[in-house]
């Protein structure tokens, strides 16, 4: 992108960074002069400044929507359709562990899907919601207001699937191989990595704890059934990208936002941030399993909600 970076700042009135507030002092495009409550100056870009400041009003916008969400669930008494979810769910079983879902019903929301949902609700305080995808083993936990039923692909979103072999779940936002408008998250995802890092170091910690991989999953060329996937794991509070010949590569985040950045615009490209889990495991967990998953939903929570921020206010 090219031209004069944007600028929402006036001389003299204050706005606030990770350090505090501050007042505008002088602007010197592409500059800015500073000056903290403790008298300090400090000499800033104005791209720099201008991010982080739009990134502190979409969260508190965000916020102000999340609590008006609240109180309109809370009026609207939605206990006692929460308490319904998942009531009818056992476990899953060794039929449930198919491509062919005719016959399943874990999917439902009075089952896993509906557990799942309910489960992050009650961590999160937040009223998140289960969608069964279409003729597939798969379910998507969103908050309504960032999520729409049938055109779910411009959506960041929580994710469980199975095969016949494991379970896969964890956090899903898919690239599009046609030029995206604001309403797609893929943008606002890696901005996010590239320059939250707050954002940086709970995804380390959660992939750690919890045993998580990216993969970055891109559509192959026309006429080439297969995919390109490509993992990133996480050690010793670093990325390492997970090499063809098994050597593991470190990775600093701008090397990690560059492979995102590589994909082709011509090419469609899922990103995971999910663990596996063998069939007989989940199948041993009995009801157990929703609580295991729903906590790696929550300690993505963070990279899910630097995902939809500010989107209701760009469409």
């Amino acid at each position: 992108m090219t031209g004069a970076p944007r600028n929402p700042f006036e001389v003299g009135k204050q706005y606030r960074n990770e350090h505090g507030a501050y007042t505008v002092v002088r602007i010197d495009a592409p500059d800015m002069v500073i000056r903290y409550a403790n008298g300090r100056t400090l000499v800033s870009p104005i791209a720099l400044q201008a991010r982080i400041w739009e990134r502190i009003c979409e969260d508190e916008a965000l916020a102000a929507a999340e609590k008006s969400a609240r109180a309109s669930a809370r009026g609207r008494s939605r206990t006692p359709r929460r308490a319904r979810l998942g009531r009818e769910f056992q476990g899953l079983s060794e039929a449930d562990f198919d491509q062919d879902v005719t016959g399943t019903s874990w999917r439902r929301r009075p089952e896993l899907g509906g557990m799942l949902a309910g489960r992050l609700a009650a961590l999160s305080g937040q009223p998140f919601e289960s969608h069964a995808v279409y003729r597939r083993p798969e379910v998507y936990i969103a908050l309504p207001q960032f999520f729409t039923p049938g055109d779910s692909f411009r959506s960041a979103k929580f994710f469980f699937s199975l095969n016949e072999r494991e379970t896969f779940h964890g956090f899903v936002i898919e690239k599009s191989d046609k030029s995206m408008d604001s309403s797609w998250d893929w943008p606002r995802c890696v901005d996010a990595l590239l320059h939250d890092k707050r954002l940086q170091a709970q995804v380390l910690v959660a992939m750690q704890a919890s045993d998580l991989a990216w993969e970055i999953d891109t559509s192959a060329p026309q006429g080439d059934p297969a995919h390109v996937v490509r993992t990133v794991t996480a050690s010793d509070e670093t990325l390492h990208l997970q090499t063809d010949d098994g050597e593991a590569l470190p990775l600093g985040w701008p090397d990690f936002v560059a492979l995102l950045e590589e994909v082709p615009s011509d090419r469609w490209c899922d990103l995971y941030l999910a663990a596996h889990m063998a069939k007989a495991r989940a199948i041993e967990l009995g009801v157990e399993l929703a609580q295991e998953v729903a906590a790696i939903y929550y300690a993505l929570l963070p990279l899910y909600m630097a995902s939809v921020r500010g989107r209701a206010a760009a469409e």
